[in-house]
């Protein structure tokens, strides 16, 4: 019996040695890569994209999905490379399918414009699948754009409601654009009840928030309003502005 237990304990004790040693060889691997990123990221936002390649690419090899998405980015945008789409696909797709977000909404735009894509693949149905990955994670762009497709009906049906969901998200963001979106709803009554006084307030909402079309927007809006609804519209941006 005592050499039961003695035999049990030595099994589990050089089962726990190795798993310290495991352990320890991934901690002594996770250090390099998380340093060679730290450098690779750094020399990407100096602008110098030779060390960044160098540094990013080894890491991206390993499955870093951060790594990953940088290469990406830099095929895509031909940063210290010669532009490359499908490279660019490539890398956005590995650290997409772990969950990266830029990588989901970066995928969106090259399935929305088509670059680096199959020819057999319907661009906007993938676009819209990956921003939806994106938007639901929070990525702000990604969150108009698919409003945008669900708005024009790209990449399957039109569907107003859910357009001006993803608009309200994005807006609450403090996305510009997506308030001017919602603001042409509004004034067309397009997935909305026509609704000058709240199309007005949006558009004064994303013009202040820099977007210089949507001020343009507002003031011929104004011209068809009634006294009333002018006043009212003023009242609620005074009362939007005083809670941000």
């Amino acid at each position: 019996m005592r050499g039961d237990w003695s035999k049990r304990y030595s099994e589990f004790h050089h089962g726990y040695v190795a798993l310290l040693a495991t352990i320890v060889v991934s901690l002594w691997l996770v250090q390099p890569i998380h340093a060679e990123l730290n450098a690779g990221v750094d020399a990407y936002r100096k602008a110098d994209y030779v060390t960044a390649l160098q540094e990013l690419r080894p890491v991206a090899e390993a499955g870093n999905a951060d790594a990953q998405t940088y290469l990406g980015i830099m095929y895509r945008k031909a940063l210290g490379v010669a532009q490359d789409y499908k490279e660019a696909r490539k890398w956005f797709l590995k650290a997409a399918n772990q969950g990266n977000a830029a990588a989901q909404f970066y995928l969106g735009l090259m399935y929305q414009y088509g670059q680096g894509v199959p020819q057999d693949e319907f661009f906007y149905r993938a676009a819209r699948r990956w921003y939806r990955e994106a938007a639901e994670q929070g990525v702000v762009s990604a969150q108009v754009n698919l409003g945008v497709l669900y708005e024009k009906g790209l990449g399957g049906q039109q569907d107003l409601q859910e357009a001006r969901k993803w608009y309200q998200r994005a807006a609450q963001e403090g996305s510009a654009l997506a308030r001017f979106n919602l603001g042409l709803m509004y004034q067309k009554g397009e997935g909305v009840a026509q609704d000058y006084v709240r199309a007005y307030v949006e558009y004064e909402l994303a013009a202040s928030g820099g977007y210089p079309q949507a001020a343009e927007q507002r003031d011929l809006l104004a011209k068809r309003m009634t006294p009333a609804q002018l006043a009212d519209a003023l009242a609620l941006v005074r009362q939007s502005k005083l809670k941000s």
